[in-house]
C-alpha cells in the first residue's frame, strides 16, 4: 500500500558532507495501514500501531548525547520511497589507539519497509571523516518498561531490561554475527505477556554491533540497545542500514517469523532439500547423530562399526586427530586412516574431518596439531591491522590469517586431498563465529576491507560445498548458510555454557553457576529454529557433548527432542566403550523423532505451564511434540499425559498444519 502524508511543500537545499540535495518541510508523518510514524523535534521517532494503539517512542539510552543539525525534511531514499530525512550529530568514536569520541554529523533516512509493519532507517556518515564507530544512540520502548531483550546468541535466550527483574542478567557489547554474539542479524524486544514487540533486523550486519546500557526510564532502571556501526579500514564508505518490524502479537515466534521474512529477501535461504538436490550425500544428515572420535584410525572405525552393529543408519563421524596438519610426520597413519575413510563411507555414514583457515601457526615441536595449523603460509599471510601489527589468533604466536589467503590456500589443498583420502563431509572450523572485520587487513601484499572479508569466507565455504562434501562448522552466521549443512554450536549458548571446560572434552567437569543458563527452559527459546530449521541441521557445541556433564545427559535429550536437533558426544575410544549403550539408546530416541523433522519447518513453540517445564514445538509437516522438563508427569487438555522428563510425539495444534499420520511407540 503507497503511504499517504500530509505535506508542505516546501523546498530547501542542503548542503555538507552529501552534496546539495532537494528536499522538502517536514511532513506530519509517514503512515502505512498498520503504523504511523511520527519524527519528534529532538530527533526521535515515535511509531503507533493503528490496531492496539499502542505507541514505542525511542528514548535516549543512558548517558548518550543526540543534537538535531535540522529540521526534519522530505527526501526519497535508494528505492525511490519519500522518506523523512534527519541530520543529527551522533556519538562518534576515533580511530586508535585512543578512539577519541567527538560528534559526528550524520544523515538519516527513515521510510516505510516492505510490508505496513515495517519502517527502516538509512544512516550515511561522512565518508571522508577516519572513525571507528557511529552510535545511534535511541532503543524503541512501548509504554510498561516489563520487557524482554530477545537475544539471539546461538538458538536464543530472553533477557528481562529490568535490572531488578529475577533472572536479570548484564548484557554488555554485542557484535552481530559474532560468537558470543548473534547468529542472526537482529536483536528484538517484547512484552511475553502482550505479545507485542520489535524486531530490529540489520540489513547491513557486517560492522553491526549494539550494546546494552544502564538506562533510567520513570525511574526504573533498564537496560537498552544502542546500536553501534564500525567503520570499514576507517572509513563510512557506504550507508549503514536497519529495518525495525513492529507486531502486535506473537511474541517471539512472530518475530522470528519476521527475521525470516528478511533473511529471505536479502537472498540468502536455501533448504536442506534444495541442498540435497546437488548433493545426494546431505540427505544422510536426516536423523543423522554428530560424533567427535579421537584417536587413530581404528580407534575411529571401531566405534564407526559399533554404532552400525547397534542399529544405527546414520551418523557425521568427525575424526578429531588434526594430523594433516604435519602430514610429513603422519604419513603411516594418514595412509591408514584413507582405508578407514572408505569403510566408514560404506556404513553409510558422512564421514568428516576438522579443518580450518582462519588462524596461521609456525610448527613449532611440543604444541597441538591444531596450534600447528597452516604453517606453511606463516607469518607472510597475517592480517595487519592499523597500526601495522600482526592480529594474534586463538593462541600465541598464532595469528590471524588473511581469508583470501586462506581460500587459496583451500583451493590448492582441497582437491588433490580428496585424490587420496575420499571424505564426504568436512568441518571447517571458525568460520561460523568469528566476526567480519577482524579480517581487515592493512597490509601492502594482500589488502582487505571487511566487505571483502566477508565475501572471501563465503567463497570459502562456496568451495568446500563444491567438492561434493556435506559441510559443518563451529557457530551459525546465518549470512552463510547457503553453502553449510551443519552447524555444531547454536544449541549450546555458548556465552554461559561449557565452552572454558579443560579438554578433553569426554571428561567429567565441574558445573559452574552460569551453566544453568544454557539448560534453563524458562530463558531459552528455539528462535534459530524457528527461522532456520529448514535450511541447517544444528547440534550442541564439543565441549557441551552429552556425555560431558552426564548429570544433565536428558535435559540436552529433551531439549533435542523439543527442536528437532540431533546429539553430539565426544568420544575417544575408551570412553565410547564405556557409554556405548546410553550413546546408542539417546540416538535411537532422539534421532528417531529427528530424521521425521529434521528439513522440515519449524512453524510454532508454545509454553504450557507457567514455570515453563512444558512445551511444544510444531512443525510445517503437521508433526508435534510436547516435552515435559518436571519431575511430575504432566497431563495435557486432551487427557493424555506426558512423563516426568519425557516427551510426547503428538499432532501440531489444528489450522497451523495438516494432520500427521499415527506414530509408534508415543511417550
Amino acid at each position: 500500500m503507497r503511504p499517504q502524508f500530509a505535506t508542505l511543500a516546501v523546498v530547501i537545499a542542503l548542503g555538507g558532507p552529501w552534496g546539495a540535495v532537494a528536499l522538502r518541510a517536514a511532513p506530519a508523518a509517514l503512515e502505512s495501514a498498520a503504523l504511523r510514524v511520527e519524527a519528534l523535534d529532538d530527533g526521535r521517532l515515535a511509531v503507533t500501531e493503528r490496531d492496539s494503539g499502542r505507541v514505542w517512542r525511542q528514548v535516549l539510552v543512558g548517558g548518550s548525547r543526540l543534537e538535531v543539525a535540522a529540521a526534519p525534511r522530505w527526501s526519497r531514499d535508494a528505492g525511490g520511497r519519500e522518506a523523512l530525512t534527519l541530520d543529527l550529530q551522533l556519538p562518534g568514536f576515533g580511530v586508535p589507539p585512543d578512539y577519541r569520541a567527538a560528534p559526528t554529523l550524520c544523515r538519516l533516512e527513515v521510510a516505510l519497509g516492505e510490508t505496513p509493519r515495517d519502517v527502516t532507517v538509512v544512516l550515511t556518515a561522512p565518508p571522508a571523516a577516519a572513525l571507528h564507530a557511529v552510535h545511534y544512540p535511541l532503543s524503541f520502548v512501548c509504554q510498561e518498561p516489563d520487557a524482554q531483550l530477545l537475544f539471539p546468541h546461538a538458538e536464543g535466550v530472553l533477557l528481562p531490561l529490568r535490572r531488578d527483574a529475577p533472572g536479570f542478567v548484564a548484557l554488555p557489547y554485542v557484535d552481530i554475527y559474532g560468537g558470543i554474539g548473534c547468529y542472526t542479524a537482529c536483536f528484538g524486544l517484547l512484552n511475553l505477556a502482550r505479545g507485542d514487540g520489535v524486531l530490529c533486523a540489520f540489513d547491513s550486519p557486517e560492522l553491526a554491533a549494539f550494546e546494552m546500557v544502564d538506562t533510567v526510564l520513570d525511574g526504573t532502571s533498564l537496560q537498552l540497545p544502542r546500536l553501534v556501526w564500525r567503520a570499514s579500514k576507517q572509513r563510512f564508505d557506504r550507508p549503514r542500514s536497519v529495518t525495525f518490524t513492529f507486531s502486535a502479537a506473537g511474541g517471539y515466534v512472530a518475530l522470528a517469523k519476521d527475521y525470516q521474512r528478511h533473511f529471505r529477501r536479502w537472498g540468502f535461504a536455501k533448504t536442506l532439500q534444495e541442498k540435497s538436490l546437488g548433493n545426494p550425500e546431505v540427505a544422510k544428515l536426516a536423523g543423522a547423530p554428530v560424533l567427535w572420535v579421537v584417536g587413530p584410525g581404528d580407534d575411529v572405525l571401531h566405534v564407526a562399526e559399533a554404532l552400525r552393529a547397534d542399529g544405527v543408519e546414520r551418523a557425521v563421524i568427525n575424526i578429531g586427530s588434526p594430523w594433516w596438519n604435519k602430514p610429513q610426520d603422519f604419513a603411516a597413519g594418514l595412509a591408514r586412516m584413507a582405508t578407514v575413510i572408505e569403510a566408514i563411507r560404506g556404513l553409510g555414514f558422512i564421514v568428516s574431518r576438522y579443518d580450518q583457515y582462519r588462524d596461521t601457526n609456525p610448527a613449532l615441536e611440543g604444541r597441538s596439531l591444531y596450534h600447528q595449523i597452516n604453517w606453511e603460509v606463516f607469518p607472510a599471510a597475517a592480517v595487519i591491522d592499523a597500526t601495522g601489527k600482526p592480529l594474534p589468533g586463538w593462541e600465541a604466536p598464532g595469528i590471524i590469517m588473511n581469508p583470501l589467503v586462506g581460500l587459496q590456500l583451500a583451493a590448492r589443498r582441497l582437491p588433490a586431498e580428496l585424490q587420496t583420502h575420499r571424505f564426504n563431509g568436512r568441518f571447517v572450523d571458525c568460520v561460523g563465529t568469528c566476526v567480519f572485520w577482524e579480517g581487515e587487513d592493512w597490509s601492502a601484499a594482500h589488502p582487505l576491507d571487511t566487505y571483502q572479508a566477508r565475501t572471501a569466507r563465503e567463497d570459502l565455504l562456496k568451495l568446500v560445498a563444491g567438492q561434493g562434501l556435506v559441510v559443518g562448522t563451529e557457530g551459525g552466521i546465518d549470512c552463510l548458510l547457503p553453502n553449510l549443512h551443519w552447524l555444531e554450536t547454536p544449541m549450546s549458548l555458548v556465552r554461559w555454557t561449557a565452552a572454558s571446560l579443560p579438554a578433553p572434552g569426554w571428561t567429567p567437569a565441574e558445573l559452574k553457576p552460569e551453566y544453568a543458563i544454557n539448560l534453563d527452559p524458562r530463558r531459552r527459546i528455539p528462535f534459530y529454529s524457528l527461522v532456520h530449521h529448514a535450511e541447517v541441521v544444528s547440534t550442541w557445541r564439543w565441549e557441551d557433548a552429552f556425555n560431558r556433564l552426564p548429570e544433565h545427559w536428558q535435559t540436552k535429550s529433551l531439549f533435542s527432542l523439543l527442536y528437532g536437533a540431533p546429539p553430539l558426544f565426544f568420544v575417544d575410544r575408551a570412553a565410547f566403550d564405556r557409554d556405548r549403550a546410553r550413546i546408542v539408546q539417546t540416538i535411537q530416541e532422539v534421532c528417531g523423532w529427528g530424521r521425521q523433522v529434521a528439513f522440515a519447518e519449524m512453524l510454532a513453540h508454545r509454553v504450557i505451564t507457567a514455570d515453563a517445564q512444558v512445551q511444544e514445538t510444531g512443525f510445517a509437516d503437521g508433526r508435534a511434540v510436547v516435552v515435559n522438563f518436571g519431575p511430575e508427569p504432566f497431563t495435557l487438555s486432551d487427557g493424555r499425559t506426558v512423563a516426568a522428563r519425557g516427551y510426547l510425539i503428538a499432532a501440531l495444534t489444528p489450522g497451523n498444519g495438516p494432520a500427521p499420520a499415527p506414530l509408534a511407540g508415543e511417550r
